[in-house]
């Protein structure tokens, strides 16, 4: 893959509508480098990002989504912020994980769920090398 450094950060937002509550989401993606991707890696890595903090966002009770990519061995890690433990809820979030794993499926991923219990979802993980994705606002 071959990558390019721009003058400044190219910063995409895109607000879409989330059809089971009517909340507006807004996601945010900053990147400095434009990548070019051969065949086998048709989709550049924010935009995966974006495709699972939205999908994985649209469920309602998640408060937060997070994304770390192991470039040396191709694995997403994922983690889902909810408030409680609560089997149903993990139930459709395995459905979106599941999807997502299908439309990507040139990836590896590792899926969590974390439970805030009362905690700030946007600070509950805060290595440096993961990204907050996704971050309800309510």
């Amino acid at each position: 893959m071959a990558a390019a450094s721009l003058a400044s950060p190219l910063s995409i937002a895109q607000s879409s509508m989330v059809p089971s509550t009517g909340e507006r989401v807004v996601i945010e993606t900053t990147s400095d480098k434009v990548t070019q991707s051969d065949s086998r890696d048709a989709m550049p890595k924010p935009a995966i990002n974006d495709a699972v903090a939205f999908e994985i966002g649209s469920v309602p009770e998640v408060e937060a989504v997070y994304v770390q990519h192991d470039f040396a061995n191709n694995v997403f890690y994922v983690w889902s912020v909810v408030p409680e433990r609560d089997h149903e809820l993990y139930e459709r979030i395995y459905a979106k994980e599941k999807e997502i794993i299908g439309r990507f499926e040139q990836h590896e991923f590792d899926f969590n769920i974390v439970p805030s219990r009362g905690g700030d979802a946007r600070t509950l993980i805060c290595e440096d090398s993961v990204q907050l994705a996704y971050a309800r606002t309510r």
